[in-house]
């Protein structure tokens, strides 16, 4: 089990199980009618600048249930930190930090360091969601990842104004997430290589944070593992204040190091 203790989710490497994208419901968004959807979504994610939470995380692989503690830092634009503790001691098992552009991650019980420079391709080393270190906090804080709308031509939307639900998807078709229109939530994010989907994403009980819809249950299946993750918030803070040196990892002198692929 120790290879799924991550930061939130780290090296998994079964074969990918081939899944039909949703169906897309509703009238396609083009033109000013796109510009703004882009814009109404884009409020939630402007109102948080800051990110802290206490989770717990419980991870299923066939019979075997571990629990964990999970302590996420997010500071735009691209600060992060993921640390993953055991319950009730205070060491870490492994810790994520990215600031700069530049991601270092910790792992403890194998002693060595990963580092290289952000990239998705660098991260994807480290997590199983192919996302920049800004688009994962946006998404276990229930916001759409930016990067989606980064190029006019990058993604589509589709509007169900009946069931107040929109969904967008990547010009790739390698991510598609579904949000609920009410209170611009993000409700269900996949994930595909080829067609092949990799990871399912979703998110429920939603708590007011700061007067903020935060989801305080995130559940994440890896579908070629048969692994899931379910993240439970115990506490959480929008834009609290942050040191720099919170997003610093010092790599130990006994640590082996690896350079991330570029």
């Amino acid at each position: 089990m120790t290879r799924y203790l991550i930061v939130s989710l780290v090296f998994f490497v079964g074969c990918a199980v081939r899944q039909p994208l949703p169906t897309l419901i509703g009238a396609q968004l083009t033109g000013a009618g796109l510009a703004e959807f882009e814009q109404e979504i884009g409020k939630r994610s402007s109102e948080i600048s800051s990110y802290r939470a206490l989770n717990r995380m419980i991870i299923v692989h066939g019979n075997e249930q571990n629990s964990f503690r999970q302590i996420v830092l997010f500071e735009k634009p691209n600060k992060l930190r993921l640390e993953t503790l055991p319950l009730g001691a205070s060491y870490t098992l492994n810790l994520l930090a990215v600031q700069g552009g530049k991601v270092v991650y910790l792992d403890a019980q194998n002693k060595r360091a990963l580092v290289g420079a952000e990239s998705v391709a660098a991260l994807s080393e480290i997590l199983p969601l192919p996302l920049l270190a800004s688009d994962l906090a946006a998404l276990l804080s229930g916001t759409l990842p930016a990067s989606i709308f980064s190029d006019s031509a990058a993604a589509s939307a589709y509007l169900d104004s009946e069931r107040q639900q929109a969904q967008v998807i990547s010009k790739d078709q390698e991510q598609y997430y579904q949000l609920n229109l009410i209170d611009s939530t993000l409700r269900l994010a996949e994930f595909r290589r080829g067609k092949k989907i990799i990871a399912r994403v979703t998110l429920d009980d939603f708590t007011l944070v700061s007067d903020l819809p935060i989801p305080a249950k995130v559940m994440i299946e890896l579908l070629q593992d048969k692994v899931t993750i379910e993240i439970l918030m115990v506490r959480a803070e929008i834009n609290p204040k942050l040191a720099l040196d919170l997003f610093e990892a010092k790599i130990p002198a006994d640590f082996k190091r690896q350079e991330l692929k570029q």
